[in-house]
């Protein structure tokens, strides 16, 4: 069935409609992919067993974070991007209710569409709000353990100048503190623009001036037991929005086509929705997908084992640490490798603590990926 274009299309140049025929039995046509639920999937993917039952909640509220959890329900109700996109989506409601009935099936399409790329957007804003929290809170978490590495790198560096001055040491090992020192001091500052501007950007996010923001402290960074059972391979092409607005837009081609007697950019702009085109469109956004969950899930596999190693590289180092506190006490070693110890004990706690932060990056790259809202 080929239907005219609606004379308000050109205002619409980038959206897309449905069909309720098969538009594989349109005629002059090659046959139009499969829809999202019924694409093939490689077999890695076809004998995982869904699990849709374990989304139940929001995902962001596995990180146990009722501050996060405010942050994302302001930014759902002022974010300037949502904003826009709710009043495009109410226009095209309007210019939809409009149209004449050989129209109605291709405005339904083409609302379709739109709230489809209105969803994309707004998982986006949800994941882009969770990353940002995450680097404030890393940040807080970080100047903690930067402070205590800046008094301990001084106790050292203060100690062997004194042992230099003995002449009990070279100035090697005093040049190394006080690189130490200056390093200590560079990632503090940095730290510190890092947290403004990650505070900068949820203020926008939620919709606010940065003078009106202020972010409160949350819990514990690393309290929440994070846990993921992607549902592969059942519902993730099909719920995944950018997917269902390729396939719209795709047939949407199947039914119209350019009007000789419209304005020359009008045809220019249905030109752009060729069946060629909607058709490579649309099969990109399948593999690209497909790509993204893989890269997702294999970025959260390998962000859990690297948090799994740091932490035990640390259980390692507080270990030595106790060990020599008790040899110092019994006067076996000096002050000096014990501030040593200490300061690789510290280092392992900021490697630890950035690889729990990468695992919760992890977690929401991958809640993105499978478009759970």
């Amino acid at each position: 069935m080929m239907m005219r274009p609606l004379s308000w299309l050109p205002l619409l140049a980038l959206l897309a409609g449905c069909a309720t025929q098969d538009p594989r039995e349109s005629s002059g046509t090659d046959p139009i992919p499969l829809a999202p639920d019924q694409v093939t999937l490689p077999t890695a993917w076809r004998h995982e067993p869904a699990t849709e039952s374990v989304v139940a909640t929001a995902w962001w509220k596995s990180l146990n974070d009722p501050v996060l959890n405010d942050l994302i329900a302001q930014a759902q109700s002022n974010n300037p991007d949502l904003k826009i996109t709710r009043a495009r989506l109410n226009e095209i409601k309007n210019i939809a209710a409009e149209a004449d009935s050989d129209e109605k099936e291709t405005a339904a399409g083409l609302l379709l569409a739109a709230e489809n790329d209105a969803h994309v957007i707004q998982l986006g804003v949800t994941h882009t709000v969770v990353t940002t929290y995450l680097e404030a809170q890393l940040a807080d978490k970080r100047k903690e353990i930067l402070q205590q590495r800046m008094q301990l790198a001084h106790d050292l560096t203060a100690r062997l100048h004194r042992k230099l001055e003995a002449g009990l040491i070279n100035s090697r090992s005093l040049r190394e503190s006080e690189q130490t020192e200056i390093e200590t001091r560079t990632a503090t500052e940095k730290n510190h623009h890092d947290r403004r501007q990650a505070v900068g950007r949820l203020a926008l996010l939620t919709g606010l001036a940065p003078i009106e923001f202020k972010l409160t402290p949350g819990t514990d960074p690393l309290s929440a037991n994070l846990e993921l059972r992607p549902d592969l391979p059942s519902r993730v092409i099909e719920r995944r929005p950018d997917v269902q607005a390729a396939w719209q837009r795709l047939l949407v081609a199947t039914m119209s086509k350019p009007d000789g007697d419209l304005p020359l950019a009008a045809r220019l702009d249905l030109a752009e929705a060729s069946i060629d085109n909607r058709d490579a469109l649309y099969r990109k956004s399948v593999l690209a997908a497909l790509q993204e969950v893989e890269a997702a899930l294999s970025g959260w596999r390998s962000s859990r084992a690297e948090a799994g190693t740091s932490a035990e590289f640390l259980e390692i180092q507080s270990a030595n640490v106790h060990d020599l506190e008790r040899e110092l006490t019994a006067g076996r070693i000096s002050q000096i490798e014990l501030l040593k110890a200490k300061l690789a004990e510290n280092l392992a706690q900021e490697n630890a603590l950035l690889a729990q932060y990468a695992l919760r990056g992890a977690f929401a790259a991958t809640q993105l990926a499978l478009a759970r809202n």
